[in-house]
């Protein structure tokens, strides 16, 4: 194992331009050794064929002269070897002449033919043959053809046997191997010299888009030129992106520092004017600390909301999802938020069908929080609110509705913007920002509708989509979260005395 890490270590470390180059030189060389090798047997082959035919017009050619009645020397044999294969006979060739029967007539006598070739020679055959056979303890190539001995009526036929050592091929053959051979190198380096050039050249683009953004500084968001090689571009417009994306993301975090330090400066301003006017007299007690109360509520409500943010940033990023029953978590916010709906008289109904998701616990329960606070807020004296959770054909879908006014169209997404509430409102206006950044780390959609009867708005609803995908198959579990809401909607119930 500790080695394993170590070569994908090495590998992830790897430089792209080596590897290739690398590549290139494993390439060609497996390339042209399978090129050689080929080549190397067709020369062998061209060699066999050569040197076969040489010896077959060698072994004519002596043949004729000694059907003359002419005398064979080494020195002739040679000559004529030269003069039909074009190369220099480096080992002499022996001959021997023998009757068709195998009887020895002339040339040397210690040659041998194989007992196949003596059976072949023996019926009468005139057909020149060709065969390998051993002579001194060293392999030869043997030719045998037909020719005539004697002169007049006292001439006969007989077999000439002509013999080659082998080394006149081997040399020629490793001759031929070395052409090959050196050859294979010089273009085996020619070929890696290319192509280490041409990568060199092909990878300047990239380690001058390196450099360009090496020179840049961190707050340097200007987008890049696109005026790059084919391939390049799209990396360049990538980068462009997250350059533009980089932009904005620092524009908004500028703009909401901006107003989250208005936001918390001014009731601490109030606080410090309304003790200020205390110490002094100037403001009634009993009247200013209902008001004091309120602020600090204020302040601490919008600190809270600040964390959630943070927290929602903290948890997209790790992302550590897992199974979650959708309904268990609607039912305990509803629980939690028992008091509320008690104070205000309303009507809470849950209608919910068992759904798990693969989500964070803690998102479920912080947009669903935040919704219902929102719908509370909203909602008349004893009116009605719910909650429900269904199925659609690709989505799943949970709603948070009441029966207020509604929300103006002109300002529904907006409202969706940090510190940005609705005419009239006295809220934050980070509850519905927090919902859409949550909502964008579950991969889901969080919007805002006005439900309306007869053409007149009866209240608004907020809806939360989550993609099928989502969905946990948890038969297990969906008992159990039955139950779990059950009890939780008779204890709130119990709890806001309905």
């Amino acid at each position: 194992m500790i080695y394993t890490g170590r070569l994908r270590a090495v590998w992830e470390r790897r430089s792209l331009h080596r590897l290739a180059w690398a590549s290139s030189l494993v390439g060609f060389a497996l390339l042209f050794m399978w090129d050689g090798w080929h080549r190397y047997e067709d020369m062998v082959k061209a060699v066999s064929k050569r040197h076969d035919l040489a010896l077959l017009r060698v072994a004519t050619a002596v043949a004729s002269v000694q059907a003359s009645g002419g005398v064979v020397t080494a020195f002739r044999a040679s000559q004529i070897y030269m003069d039909e294969v074009g190369l220099p006979l480096v080992h002499e060739m022996s001959h021997q002449v023998t009757t068709s029967d195998g009887h020895y007539i002339s040339g040397n006598v210690e040659l041998e033919i194989p007992e196949e070739m003596s059976r072949k020679i023996a019926k009468g055959s005139r057909e020149p043959y060709l065969f390998d056979g051993w002579y001194r303890n060293e392999p030869v190539r043997m030719a045998s053809v037909s020719t005539v001995t004697g002169q007049g009526e006292a001439a006969f036929p007989a077999r000439l046997l002509l013999v080659e050592p082998h080394q006149n091929r081997q040399e020629a053959k490793g001759e031929g191997l070395q052409s090959i051979v050196v050859r294979g190198i010089l273009s085996w380096m020619v070929s890696t010299l290319f192509v280490g050039c041409l990568l060199w050249l092909s990878l300047q683009p990239i380690y001058a888009l390196c450099s360009e953004l090496a020179r840049r500084g961190d707050k340097n968001y200007l987008p890049l030129d696109e005026e790059r090689p084919a391939e390049l571009t799209p990396l360049v417009r990538s980068l462009n992106q997250l350059l533009e994306a980089q932009r904005t993301s620092v524009e908004q975090q500028r703009r909401f520092l901006a107003d989250a330090s208005h936001q918390l400066r001014t009731p601490l301003a109030v606080l410090r004017t309304q003790m200020q006017g205390m110490a002094s007299g100037e403001l009634n007690v009993q009247e200013t600390l209902p008001k004091m109360i309120r602020t600090v509520d204020r302040s601490t409500s919008l600190a809270t909301q600040l964390l959630s943010m943070v927290k929602v940033e903290q948890l997209s990023h790790e992302a550590r999802w897992a199974p979650v029953s959708l309904n268990a978590v609607a039912s305990d916010v509803a629980i939690e938020f028992a008091p509320l709906i008690a104070r205000k008289r309303l009507e809470f109904s849950l209608d919910a069908i068992p759904v798990t998701l693969r989500s964070d616990a803690w998102m479920l329960g912080e947009i669903i929080r935040n919704l219902m606070s929102n719908a509370i807020h909203h909602s008349p004296v004893g009116s009605s609110i719910g909650i429900v959770i269904r199925r659609l054909r690709h989505e799943v879908e949970l709603i948070v509705w009441d029966a207020g006014g509604g929300v103006s169209e002109s300002v529904q997404e907006r409202l969706f913007e940090p510190f940005m509430a609705s005419k009239g409102g006295t809220g934050i206006g980070l509850g519905l920002a927090i919902c859409r950044q949550i909502a964008d780390a579950m991969t889901a959609q969080v919007y805002l509708f006005n439900r309306q009867e007869r053409g007149t708005v009866v209240g608004c609803d907020a809806v939360i989509r989550w993609p099928s995908l989502l969905l946990v198959p948890a038969a297990d579990a969906q008992p159990q979260a039955v139950r779990r809401a059950a009890v939780g909607a008779a204890q709130m119930s119990e709890g806001a005395g309905l």
